[in-house]
């Protein structure tokens, strides 16, 4: 059952149409924008949207999370708002190229 809380209002879509960035559920290579501290808040420059079955929709913290390489493993607590966990995650790096540039930095010896 889909999350009415990240659906996006179509007030909202129809506002800012051709401002919003929207990727295909289905779409196993689409690329989305970067998530930013102020998704959730600002509907434009702050991360793409799901386009699904039943309409446009913001990503979860969780999802995004995925994106970015974090272990499904890894969850924030449950007691954060998802306003906080959009800014915690938005602040976040893309685990990947972070692991890919450590790896190429020689040990220190001390």
């Amino acid at each position: 059952e889909p999350d009415v809380d990240l659906a996006l209002p179509a007030a909202t879509r129809q506002r800012y149409q051709g401002a919003l960035h929207e990727v295909e559920a289905e779409d196993e290579n689409a690329v989305t924008t970067c998530f930013t501290a102020a998704y959730g808040r600002s509907p434009v420059r702050s991360g793409s949207f799901l386009r699904t079955a039943n309409g446009l929709r913001r990503f979860s913290p969780a999802e995004i999370l995925r994106l970015l390489g974090f272990s499904p493993d890894f969850r924030l607590p449950e007691e954060l708002p998802r306003s906080v966990a959009w800014r915690l995650v938005g602040n976040s790096l893309s685990l990947e190229p972070v692991r890919r540039l450590l790896a190429t930095v020689p040990t220190l010896v001390c």
